[in-house]
């Protein structure tokens, strides 16, 4: 959904995803025809009054030494566009936008401007849309977890971390998706490509073990299908073939593709009682880097 506000010297636009905003600014150049400018100043507010800063992640080196964290930490935004990432599905967010100008200790601010919008909703109607936060999120993932590896981390941890790189592709998309079907009258039918990330192969375990028919096809390609040894690491990476053994799915795998390529042919579908009720499909691979590194 799009948004304006060109009420003020300041005019906001904003395009409202369903767990992210893009906001631009448009204002007279003569207004910020100072070396005075400092940036913008962008504040967001929910319906429930509660506030939170959109900061970028460049500060000023005046401020280094300040004993006050805050002002340590000020930071403004010095672009005419900026997104919101951590946006939630179905809310309605107040952006304030103020230009700053002065010096960085005792700034002031000029020209502001808001601007009410409402994300998308995650399930609306028949199709819905899942996005994970990947690499979009590498500073913030940085910062809240040490820039740990998930390959290093255990328990409660790893779910966290998985839930906040993985977003709603892994939680909504994925795991809710195989989750439904609970009984022996589901079956599940996928095609892969890539497919050894033990997180989503365990989950196929479990619905065998609810007596879900589950009946695979995976690329059979070497490159895809046998083991490696990474050259600079030297670390064994697993292919489809040793992931499928280990989780007990070499039954369930009706056809290894291994002359057509498919790679962007990844989906599922989920039956009961033998008729078709939903599909899944995109572009994730069944991957640690694809389910939570990169953009899908």
């Amino acid at each position: 959904m799009r948004y304006y506000n060109k009420s003020k010297t300041l005019k906001l636009y904003a395009v409202a995803g369903t767990q992210t905003v893009l906001l631009s600014f448009d204002i007279d150049k003569k207004k910020l025809d100072s070396k005075q400018f400092l940036g913008f100043s962008i504040e967001r507010k929910d319906k429930s009054g509660k506030l939170v800063y959109l900061n970028g992640s460049k500060r000023f080196p005046s401020l280094k030494d300040n004993p006050d964290e805050k002002i340590q930490k000020r930071s403004y935004i010095q672009s005419f566009y900026w997104q919101d990432y951590i946006a939630d599905p179905d809310e309605t967010y107040t952006y304030t936008v103020r230009p700053m100008f002065g010096t960085a200790l005792n700034p002031e601010e000029k020209y502001t401007n808001s601007i009410k919008v409402t994300t998308e909703k995650l399930h609306d109607g028949e199709h819905s849309v899942f996005f994970n936060y990947g690499v979009t999120g590498s500073q913030s993932y940085a910062r809240n977890f040490d820039n740990k590896p998930l390959e290093d981390m255990k328990g409660k941890e790893l779910e966290k971390a998985e839930a906040y790189l993985g977003r709603d592709l892994w939680t909504e998309g994925l795991l809710k998706f195989v989750r439904q079907a609970t009984n022996s009258s589901y079956s599940i039918y996928g095609c892969f490509y890539e497919f050894h990330f033990d997180g989503f192969l365990k989950e196929l375990k479990e619905a065998k073990k609810r007596k879900v028919d589950v009946q695979l096809i995976v690329s059979g390609k070497p490159e895809q299908y046998d083991d490696k040894v990474d050259k600079r690491s030297g670390e064994l990476k697993h292919g489809n073939h040793s992931m499928i053994k280990k989780f007990g799915l070499t039954k369930n795998i009706k056809t290894l593709r291994t002359k057509p390529s498919q790679p962007h042919n990844k989906f599922m579908i989920l039956c009961k009682n033998g008729e078709p009720e939903q599909v899944w499909t995109g572009s994730t691979n069944i991957t640690l880097p694809g389910i939570f590194g990169q953009c899908n």
